[in-house]
């Protein structure tokens, strides 16, 4: 430096050996070395010799000094005054960075457990074993032994536990969720509470899940959560036609269906279908007698937690119908010991038919046979017609 500094005479009057002495003052620097002068410069004293008493000039040969420097800077830590570590991560966001002539060596003391610094590069790295709060000090050193020191506010972060849960496969309406799709797992000791909760019958349709998760170590971790979707289905109701049964001509009878399957102690009344099945059938009052296929059909039924799959045909019992002679009579007789008779049709007529045989059906009499209830002397007479 260009600055000149006096040493202070300490020793040595009488003697052939002077000691001066300097002690390094704070803002005193020289960064090129420092250099001693010859003669001596006495700063306005006097040095006399012991015989003359007369001041003198002291001359010597200074010491190599050039690589003596003064240095009583401190350096400047000029790195952030917080920092952030998460636990049981790896950490390496944060170094102490300073200013200075010389270089610098670092250290940190009251670290979050885990980590350490690199003395060399100020670089706080590790992982973190415990979380917290925790007030690091920071510090800078040059090679003349200045030293600054910061402090640093350290926040050792909980870590989040992570929970694993796969989309569960879909149920059918009427099933009560259960371990088998409430299975999440953490990755750390703790207890799982869900919504909805084991046992809950759910609704059709797509379902939210949640989970959350509660860690047996809350000083180092937090609580976390998460959900899956849940596809309930519709459960299947069967759709039954009605047995049915009705006389050969009649008009048909009101057609009707049951519907069965339901769950979770359901009934039509409280399962919330609404509407009404369809039920048809192709019989006619024309239908020949036997059975005829009643067909049932969705109509307007309508649920949200059923579906209708299965229809069930029904069967439509056709009767004969009966048909009645009237106007039959026997011609009179004298009694003969038999009970034979000879009908006479000449008024008969049927009675019975249908709209649709009117016309269509014919009293055929010529097989026809008559006899009267006995042989026994009588008038008005039952008579039993056969053949015709």
């Amino acid at each position: 430096g260009s600055a000149t500094q006096y040493a202070t005479y300490a020793s040595g009057s009488g003697t052939a050996s002077l000691v001066f002495t300097y002690t390094v003052q704070a803002g005193d620097t020289d960064a090129d070395g420092i250099a001693m002068t010859s003669p001596l410069d006495v700063n306005c004293g006097t040095i006399e010799g012991l015989a003359t008493s007369v001041a003198a000039v002291l001359t010597y040969t200074p010491p190599a000094t050039g690589s003596v420097l003064v240095d009583t800077t401190a350096p400047t830590i000029t790195s952030g005054a917080s920092a952030s570590a998460t636990f049981g991560s790896t950490f390496s966001g944060y170094t102490i960075a300073g200013t200075d002539a010389a270089p610098l060596s670092y250290g940190a003391s009251s670290l979050p457990p885990g980590l350490s610094v690199n003395t060399a590069t100020g670089a706080i790295t590790g992982t973190p074993t415990a979380a917290g709060s925790y007030t690091t000090t920071g510090t800078a050193s040059d090679v003349a032994g200045n030293v600054t020191s910061a402090s640093v506010g350290f926040t050792g972060n909980r870590a989040t536990p992570a929970v694993t849960w796969g989309g569960p496969s879909a149920i059918t309406y009427g099933t009560a969720i259960s371990s088998t799709q409430l299975n999440a797992t953490a990755s750390v000791a703790g207890a799982l509470s869900y919504t909805p909760t084991t046992g809950s019958l759910l609704g059709a349709g797509s379902q939210t899940l949640g989970v959350t998760f509660a860690p047996a170590d809350a000083t180092n971790y937090t609580t976390a959560s998460g959900s899956v979707s849940l596809t309930v289905n519709p459960a299947p109701l069967t759709v039954a036609a009605d047995a049915k049964t009705k006389i050969y001509g009649a008009a048909n009878p009101a057609l009707t269906a049951t519907i069965t399957g339901f769950v979770n102690s359901e009934t039509l009344g409280t399962s919330g279908v609404t509407g009404s099945a369809a039920v048809s059938t192709t019989a006619t009052t024309a239908t020949s007698a036997g059975p005829a296929v009643i067909t049932p059909a969705v109509g307007t039924l309508a649920a949200a937690n059923y579906s209708f799959t299965t229809f069930t045909p029904g069967v439509l019992t056709i009767h004969a119908g009966s048909l009645a002679i009237t106007g039959v009579t026997a011609t009179d007789k004298i009694y003969d010991g038999t009970a034979a008779a000879t009908p006479v049709f000449a008024t008969a007529a049927l009675s019975g038919l249908s709209a649709d045989d009117v016309g269509n059906v014919t009293l055929v009499t010529t097989a026809a046979s008559a006899t009267f209830a006995d042989k026994i002397v009588g008038a008005a007479k039952p008579v039993a017609i056969a053949g015709v």
